[in-house]
C-alpha cells in the first residue's frame, strides 16, 4: 500500500520527484511508530503544486491535514492563541488543530510564509521559531490555555515559500529545504491529463479521456497550472455550448491569443 501511494505521487507530481522519494523513505523508516518528518520547505514559483502536492499527500496516506495561509499574517496569536484577559481571545492554529484531529502527528501545511508580516511588536516568525524547535516543540503552551501543555514535536510542518531570500537566516535554518523545478514538457504531458480529471471531479461531472491533441496543445502553453485549470474549464464549458458535451472538447475551444482577433478603429 506505501509503494502504491508514491507510485501515485511520482505520477501524478513528476518535477516532485526528489520530495516524493524523501517522504518515501521516512514513511518506510517510521511505519512503526508513526508518521512524522523534520519542518520541509517547499520552494518554487507560484502555481506549480506545491499545495496541491501536500494535500494529495495527505489524502493518500490518511494523515491529518490542516492547512493554513501565513500571507499577511501580522500576530503570532494566529499560531498560538491570544490570552483570555482580551476581548474575543481564542485557541491558536496550532492548538485548535490538535482538538479537531486529536493525533499527535497530523500534517501542519503553512503556505507562503515567506508573505507573512513583519511587525516588531508581535512578529509571527518569533512564534515559528519555537513551533521548529523540537525542544521548545515538547512544551509548547496555547496562551488562551496556558495551563495545558502540548507536546507538537511529532507534528510535520511542511511550509511553502516562492522566495527564499525574504525569510531569515533563523528560519531558513529550521528547514529542510527542497526546490521544485518548473516541469519539463514531457512532464507537463503526463500532468495535464490528471488536471482535467481533478477538474470533472470538483465540477460533478463523468470522468471522460482527455483527447490526446487537447493534451499536447496543454503541455506546449507556457501557462502555469492554475492558469491551465481557469482556461481548461472555459473551454469545456465553450465546448458544451458548440457540440453539446464537455466530452466533445477541442483545440479550437482554448482562446489562445493567437486566436484572438483585435479590431482597430481610427482615432480623429
Amino acid at each position: 500500500a506505501i509503494a502504491q501511494v508514491f507510485a501515485t505521487l511520482s505520477a501524478e507530481f513528476p518535477h516532485f520527484q526528489e520530495l516524493t522519494d524523501f517522504l518515501h523513505g521516512q514513511t518506510m523508516l517510521l511505519k512503526a511508530v508513526g508518521f512524522s518528518v523534520p519542518p520541509v520547505l517547499i520552494l518554487g514559483q507560484p502555481a506549480i503544486g506545491k499545495t496541491h502536492f501536500s494535500a494529495r499527500f495527505a489524502e493518500l496516506t490518511g494523515i491529518p491535514f490542516a492547512f493554513k495561509s501565513m500571507a499577511g499574517v501580522s500576530d503570532a496569536f494566529v499560531l498560538t492563541g491570544l490570552d483570555p484577559s482580551w476581548k474575543n481571545s481564542k485557541m491558536g492554529f496550532i492548538a485548535s488543530t490538535f482538538l479537531r484531529y486529536q493525533v499527535a502527528n497530523p500534517l501542519i501545511f503553512l503556505d507562503e510564509i515567506d508573505k507573512i508580516s513583519r511587525d516588531r511588536r508581535h512578529d509571527p516568525e518569533h512564534a515559528l521559531l519555537e513551533l521548529l524547535e523540537t525542544q521548545t516543540a515538547r512544551n509548547f503552551f496555547d496562551e488562551h490555555i496556558t495551563n495545558v501543555a502540548l507536546d507538537i514535536s511529532k507534528v510535520s510542518f511542511l511550509a511553502t515559500a516562492n522566495d527564499l531570500e525574504a525569510l531569515s537566516e533563523p528560519l531558513r535554518s529550521r528547514f529542510l529545504v527542497f526546490t521544485i523545478p518548473a516541469p519539463d514538457r514531457e512532464q507537463r504531458r503526463r500532468i495535464v491529463p490528471i488536471l482535467h480529471r481533478d477538474l470533472l471531479k470538483q465540477l460533478g461531472l463523468r470522468e471522460t479521456s482527455l483527447p490526446t491533441a487537447v493534451r499536447d496543445f496543454l503541455a506546449e502553453q507556457d501557462w502555469d497550472f492554475r492558469q491551465v485549470r481557469h482556461r481548461l474549464r472555459q473551454a469545456l464549458g465553450r465546448a458544451c455550448v458548440r457540440r453539446g458535451s464537455p466530452e466533445a472538447l477541442r483545440v479550437d475551444d482554448f482562446d489562445t491569443p493567437a486566436r484572438r482577433t483585435v479590431r482597430m478603429g481610427f482615432s480623429l
